[in-house]
């Protein structure tokens, strides 16, 4: 009865498994891979990429703008009385930071999601178009010009350098990815470091003793005029992406395709010339800075420009031949405390069949239950597998990059507590007396033991290994 019990669950557990094998799998949206490449779209790969704007905000100010913020959203000029009354109440002039916007207004603007919109996001389409493995040499935007005797144009300058000010800065999306700056710190030691964060300022300030505000500490050399404003007027884009030759995930691909790892952007202030455009990166550092005094006494024109290159880190990490300093961790982070816990969920899943095992080896009982001490090998590898991916994924949100062995002492600690379960039989289930015998008992022990640790330590670092090599294979460093 017993063992047609058991080959009835045997059955049931393998039908249910090929039910599962039927299941296709499926991304959440936004965070999927995206396949582009260089040819007109095709079904599987797309090759325009969208580059979206989000809100500007600043540490200075807790006060988030709109990409192509107005503070008076209304049609007012047919009701001037209702105007003056809400600029005098709430002190705000209807002005923006008057960028430049896509020409075709009627563009669809992205879904935001219920956190987005209570954050603050404001995504929107930008006026920057990239196209997969298009190079692009100092393209023009758009241009400003701003007459300081009008008034109107005054407000938007000086809107735009209070936010120079205040250190404000865009916050650009690209392909579900934050557009990342990346400058050159130093940092303890004397040693230079980079620093990278997500969002990019689009000015700076040179007060009146020549103090850098914001950005312009950055590259004090070039910003060094005081009481000056630096627009950045330039951005440089910098995408890296991971060729799809040669990839299980670009098999079906077609020539020159790839995903998209990461984009940095350098932002430059350029007094734009003529031969300016068409060159790579508009002269960058060698051309002169824009410049806004502090009281504009004479009409500002400024044009707006970008390029882009591509790049090819087939391996997405960036490394370092010193290594990097680990934070201090927490408790559950230790190697020593995530060990310990690591094999207490493997050992549960079979320290049942452990009574059974010993008994027919050490009581001279029959071991009959063969298909399912199959079936708790496989409750075991998996176990294993998912308490140490884990575990090596808290230690990698940690910065803890040292896995290799932690990940092989995690599971294969499942034999300490198998080590301290035959004591525990020993004591309270045999009556062995002698020294010889004792010796033969815990000599097969440790024997088995060890076998059992290098089982499970083997299981848990292949399960790592894979898991590690999958998430960085993928990752898009932002």
């Amino acid at each position: 009865m017993e063992i047609m019990c058991i080959r009835k669950f045997l059955s049931i557990f393998i039908i249910y498994f090929q039910f599962l094998s039927c299941v296709r799998g499926f991304y959440l949206p936004g965070l999927a891979p995206v396949l582009y490449c260089k040819k007109p779209n095709t079904e599987n790969c797309q090759t325009s990429i969208p580059l979206y704007v989000n809100r500007l905000n600043s540490e200075e100010s807790v006060i988030p703008y709109d990409y192509d913020h107005y503070i008076i959203t209304l049609d007012l000029n047919k009701c001037p009385i209702l105007q003056a009354t809400l600029k005098e109440k709430v002190g705000i002039p209807d002005i923006s930071f008057d960028f430049c916007y896509p020409e075709n207004e009627s563009l669809s603007l992205p879904v935001e999601n219920l956190g987005q919109v209570v954050f603050g996001e404001r995504i929107k389409p930008s006026p920057y178009k990239i196209n997969f493995l298009e190079t692009l040499d100092c393209k023009k935007v758009c241009e400003k010009k701003y007459d300081v005797k009008s008034r109107k144009d005054k407000q938007m300058v000086n809107f735009l350098q209070r936010g120079m000010l205040l250190d404000y800065r865009h916050h650009w999306i690209f392909d579900n990815m934050p557009v990342t700056w990346c400058y050159q710190t130093l940092g303890e030691n004397g040693l230079v470091g980079v620093y990278c964060a997500t969002g990019f300022p689009f000015g700076c300030y040179m007060d009146k003793g020549g103090n850098p505000k914001g950005a312009c500490a950055i590259v004090p050399e070039r910003y060094k005029d005081k009481d000056t404003y630096f627009l950045f007027n330039h951005v440089h884009l910098n995408i890296t992406y991971h060729s799809a030759t040669g990839e299980d995930w670009g098999a079906n691909a077609p020539s020159e395709a790839g995903r998209i790892l990461s984009i940095r952007v350098t932002p430059y202030s350029i007094e734009h010339s003529p031969e300016h455009f068409g060159s790579s990166s508009c002269g960058g550092w060698q051309a002169p800075p824009l410049k806004i005094p502090g009281k504009p006494t004479h009409e500002i024109k400024l044009s707006y420009s970008y390029s882009v290159v591509w790049t090819t880190l087939e391996n997405p990490v960036r490394t370092n031949k010193i290594p990097r300093q680990i934070p201090e961790q927490t408790i559950y982070t230790q190697p020593l405390p995530g060990i310990i816990m690591g094999g207490v969920l493997p050992f549960g899943c079979i320290f049942i069949q452990l009574f059974f095992i010993l008994n027919s080896i050490w009581s001279s009982q029959t071991y009959y239950m063969f298909g399912f001490l199959f079936l708790v090998f496989v409750i075991l590898v998996i176990t294993c597998s998912e308490t140490t991916i884990l575990l090596c994924y808290f230690h990698l949100c940690a910065e803890d990059y040292h896995w290799w062995w932690r990940s092989f002492l995690t599971s294969g600690f499942t034999a300490f507590y198998l080590f301290l379960y035959c004591v525990h039989y020993f004591v309270a289930k045999l009556n062995i007396e002698g020294i010889v015998s004792t010796m033969l008992y815990f000599g097969y022990t440790f024997i088995m033991v060890f076998l059992v640790f290098l089982l499970t330590g083997a299981i848990g670092f292949c399960a790592c290994l894979w898991f590690v090599r999958k998430i960085y294979s993928v990752v898009k460093v932002d």
